[in-house]
């Protein structure tokens, strides 16, 4: 092969990709209307979607598409903003204040607020819930968080999790954690709607009650 024909495949080619790429920008632009429908290939259906008893794989990455924590995880591995626009963390890295979008809706136009939060992680917590949540110990990072579920402390308000207003949820650890950030993405820190759980009993096991 010449050097002039190789110079000429490798300037059509060029071309060809350029018109590709210019024809690909060239689609409707707007938010599309009438129905969407979004599809998602899973190997099995998920067993439960209900944050707190959620412990395999096809039903987290159901979760990760229905609900938010109050921080998600980026491409870098990072904990960004997620639910909680800010947050604050004391001197001494054991209170943590979370503040709250204020855009954040439940799918029947609710607003998401801290104290689905905290509903949420004591629900977990709770040592009478049937079944117990898999991952509770995962909140054991709270303070008497793992008294509370194992039945050495029965006041629930005494674990670390209180919401201060609509918008703000302070954390109290019972020791520094330095990627406590990075828990508040896996599922079990989910918030749930208290009033449809405590509704419905089969809530999370049926589309037309989630």
């Amino acid at each position: 092969m010449s050097n002039r024909f190789r110079h000429m495949v490798i300037v059509l080619s060029s071309i060809i990709l350029l018109a590709g790429m210019l024809l690909a920008g060239c689609g409707t632009k707007g938010t599309p209307s009438g129905e969407q429908i979004f599809r998602m290939n899973l190997g099995a259906e998920p067993p439960t979607l209900d944050p707190a008893q959620t412990q395999d794989q096809v039903s987290s990455t159901v979760l990760s598409g229905l609900f938010e924590g109050l921080t998600r995880i980026d491409e870098k591995g990072d904990a960004v903003p997620a639910a909680a626009e800010k947050w604050d963390i004391s001197e001494d890295g054991l209170t943590y204040t979370f503040h709250l979008r204020k855009d954040a809706k439940w799918s029947n136009g609710d607003p998401v607020k801290a104290s689905d939060f905290e509903f949420a992680w004591k629900r977990a917590l709770d040592p009478n819930m049937n079944p117990p949540a898999p991952y509770a110990y995962q909140l054991y990072y709270l303070k008497n968080a793992e008294e509370y579920n194992t039945k050495k402390l029965s006041d629930a308000n005494q674990v670390g999790v209180k919401a201060k207003d609509d918008y703000t949820l302070e954390v109290t650890l019972k020791s520094p954690t330095p990627y406590f950030l990075s828990l508040t993405s896996f599922y079990t820190y989910f918030p749930v709607h208290e009033k449809t759980v405590k509704s419905n009993g089969k809530w999370a096991a049926e589309a037309a009650s989630m």
